[in-house]
């Protein structure tokens, strides 16, 4: 005894669970993307940050990008605040280097200070420059995806 199914069928089905696995990869680059932008936005206006701004370049160079095995999916616009173009240039292009480094994960979030003296303000100065972002995206992303994945099942389970 068995269950046949004709090609018309299981191409149908297959179909559709194509159609779910796009779906489901396109909710979590949006909810990466949402975190992201959670975080940028946090650090920029301070609630996530906490060190003096001198010439708008550390926050400019402040962003994120939303990778599928290597390949930039999403990304922040590395606004440029005051004075900070070229810090906005350096986040972009750190971010964008960043990427390649993920090539062997499905997805992957990478929030970037690209200024070289990032380091210096969070380390030695013990301000909070991605530190906060950090646990910020630890403690939302969770709860986030499985809220995303489980709208889309909820739709095809109609």
């Amino acid at each position: 005894m068995g269950i046949t199914m004709s090609r018309q069928s299981i191409s149908r089905v297959l179909t559709l669970m194509n159609h779910a696995n796009d779906d489901i990869e396109n909710a979590v680059a949006e909810a990466y993307a949402e975190v992201g932008e959670s975080v940028v936005k946090g650090i920029r206006d301070g609630s996530l940050s906490n060190w003096e701004d001198q010439t708008g370049a550390l926050r400019s160079s402040v962003g994120y990008v939303v990778t599928r095995k290597g390949r930039i999916v999403k990304q922040s616009s590395f606004e440029v605040i005051r004075n900070g173009a070229d810090g906005a240039t350096k986040g972009r292009n750190l971010a964008e280097k960043l990427a390649n480094d993920f090539a062997d994960r499905d997805f992957a979030l990478i929030v970037v200070a690209g200024e070289e003296y990032a380091v210096y303000v969070e380390a030695v100065e013990g301000k909070a420059v991605l530190a906060q972002g950090q646990l910020y995206i630890e403690k939302n992303i969770p709860q986030l995806l499985r809220s995303r994945v489980r709208q889309v099942l909820d739709k095809y389970e109609k």
